[in-house]
This record gives C-alpha cells, structure tokens and sequence, in this order.
C-alpha cells in the first residue's frame, strides 16, 4: 500500500469515528513567521532560492516562501538572478560556539602542560601544609557521609520480609 493510501484511510477512520471536523488542521505547513527571520527563502511554487526580503518574489509565491536558514551546496542553482543569494562562507553561529568550546579545553590542556612541573610541586607542598591537611581531613568526612547515606538509601530500596515462627 502506498503511503498517500494508507494517509487516506487513516483519516477517513479518524472522521468516521467523529474524531476529525472539516476545518480541523492535520498538518500545518505555515512557515510565515519563521520566514521572516530566516536569511534566505524558498518559493515553492517557481522553485527559486532568494535572499530574505527579495523585492523579486511574486506577490503570489508569499504564501509559499519555506525558510532557509543556510544554503547546501547545489542550491546555486536555484538561486534568484536579482538577488542572487550565495552561500556564506562564515560557520553557523553553533559550530563557532564549540569550536570556541574546544579552543578553551585545549588551552587549558595547554596552560596544564606548560606549568604542569610547578602544580605538581605546588599541590604537594599544599597537601603537607596544615592547610591541606585539614581539607583532606574535611574531604574524607564528606566522602564517608556520602558512603554512608548511599548505603542507607539502598538497605531501604531492598524488600524486608518478616518470618514469623510459631512455637
């Protein structure tokens, strides 16, 4: 069964059992307000690709402008000759967030490496200080109420049956 078919008895089903009015909306397709944010636009009607704003699009296509948020490579070809939109060569604002993401970790991989001899030197002599000791005391505390209220949590997860013997 194809799947158009399959789409129609589905809905002639879903009317049958009065789940469905005549002016009910299955499937909306209104991409209008995020039309106007997007960079470029797609006339779906004459099949072209224009920049946002495009004084060349038909009043008839405008209601079926879908949004374009980057161009693909391909999409040249469909390109409107007035406006003649072009693929941006800048990353999308995601891919230069982690990138910028990545630079961060790797510059202080970096800082870590260069000066790694001096925090080693530096965290041993603050481990032996009163200072450091009294933190690792303070560290050891919090770990074994950790340990302790886990193992609280899970004695109350397991079941608890009571066997009584009679005499």
């Amino acid at each position: 069964m194809e799947l158009a078919d399959a789409l129609a008895l589905g809905i002639q089903e879903v009317r049958s059992q009065g789940r469905l009015r005549d002016g009910d909306v299955l499937l909306n397709m209104d991409y209008s307000e995020r039309a106007q944010t997007a960079p470029y636009v797609f006339d779906m009607t004459l099949g072209r690709l224009h920049r946002n704003g495009c004084k060349a699009i038909p009043e008839s296509s405008k209601a079926t402008l879908y949004a374009v948020e980057r161009m693909m490579p391909g999409d040249e070809e469909l390109c409107c000759e007035k406006c003649r939109p072009a693929r941006e060569q800048e990353e999308p604002k995601e891919a230069k967030e982690t990138e910028e993401a990545v630079d961060i970790f790797w510059g202080a991989i970096s800082f870590l490496d260069q000066f790694s001899a001096i925090l080693k030197e530096r965290g041993r002599e603050y481990r032996q200080s009163s200072r450091g000791e009294s933190l690792l005391k303070q560290f050891e505390i919090s770990l074994k109420g950790i340990g302790g209220r886990a193992k609280e949590e899970e004695a109350s997860r397991k079941p608890r049956i009571r066997i009584r013997v009679n005499h």
